[in-house]
């Protein structure tokens, strides 16, 4: 049928010259696919067991044949899938980025305004950083003194100690 079929002046896959296209084996991952033969922009597949369900049996070898016929070279051709999704995490990175600080300002904002108002209503009852280590200390000073008083007169022999009864004690 094709070989009587005329198209950029010639018949079927004759180069004119009494030599014909040659059939080539289309191999598609490796397996034996069917034969290619190509002529005046004219590219015929025969695939092995195929039926009318060819996208169906063979959906890798239907798009190889999709590629080939409309000549797509996918190894000339950058990744753009990959590229749009570097772009898109790293929008979406910055994006997090930019909420995140917003909230950690607001925080502060807020914090500062809150004690900026209750320092004012009551300026000397605020706890600052300091105070709060000052009062600390002098808690943490005041039991170690009593500590080593109790200790002294226990260690002490001038010191009567007196026991007293502890029912008469109540």
């Amino acid at each position: 049928m094709i070989d009587g079929m005329t198209w950029n002046n010639g018949t079927g896959f004759d180069f004119g010259n009494g030599t014909s296209s040659p059939k080539d084996p289309w191999i598609v991952d490796g397996e034996s696919a069917g034969l290619i033969q190509s002529a005046r922009n004219l590219t015929y597949i025969l695939f092995y067991n195929a039926s009318h369900m060819v996208p169906y049996d063979y959906p890798r070898r239907s798009r190889f044949m999709l590629h080939q016929f409309i000549q797509l070279d996918l190894i000339s051709f950058p990744d753009t899938t990959t590229i749009k999704n570097i772009e898109e995490s790293t929008r979406l990175t910055r994006h997090v980025a930019i909420i995140v600080l917003i909230v950690i300002i607001v925080i502060l904002a807020l914090t500062g305004l809150i004690w900026f108002f209750v320092y004012k209503r009551y300026p000397t009852k605020v706890p600052t950083l300091f105070s709060i280590i000052r009062v600390l200390r002098t808690k943490t000073r005041n039991a170690e003194q009593q500590q080593s008083v109790m200790y002294s007169r226990l260690n002490d022999s001038n010191i009567d100690l007196h026991v007293v009864d502890s029912e008469n004690f109540v």
